[in-house]
């Protein structure tokens, strides 16, 4: 997943305001998975929205095992035509039995943010 604005991590506990601040300078956009034990951690900084969401397409498409008989789920708090945008681009490339375009809930936006944007796909093992 992706966020459009690093305040709200900050606001959450994730990040330092220090790191917020400089984040949103440089227009850092992280990039945050599940790790082995279920939890969020970073996996990178991306810089630039598009670099983001193109990063999130790129390692979805990596890590596909088995697409055919997999969903694919993406996740969005405000940004149907973000969302829609990585769907087509992941259609272009593989075949996932189907892609599932939602927005998220009010609990995950609060945290998240508008802008916020997440890919769930189905792997070999889980990536950190």
């Amino acid at each position: 997943m992706t966020v459009d604005d690093i305040k709200h991590l900050h606001r959450g506990g994730r990040i330092s305001s220090t790191a917020a601040t400089v984040g949103s300078l440089l227009h850092v956009k992280p990039i945050i998975v599940v790790d082995t034990e279920g939890k969020l951690v970073p996996a990178a900084k991306v810089r630039g929205r598009k670099k983001s969401l193109n990063y999130l397409v790129e390692q979805t498409l990596k890590n596909l095992e088995d697409a055919e008989n997999h969903s694919i789920f993406i996740g969005h708090v405000g940004t149907p035509e973000e969302a829609e945008m990585i769907r087509e681009k992941i259609l272009e490339r593989a075949s996932p039995k189907e892609v599932i375009v939602s927005s998220y809930g009010p609990t995950v936006a609060a945290h998240t943010g508008f802008g916020s944007i997440s890919v769930f796909s189905y792997g070999e093992k889980r990536t950190d």
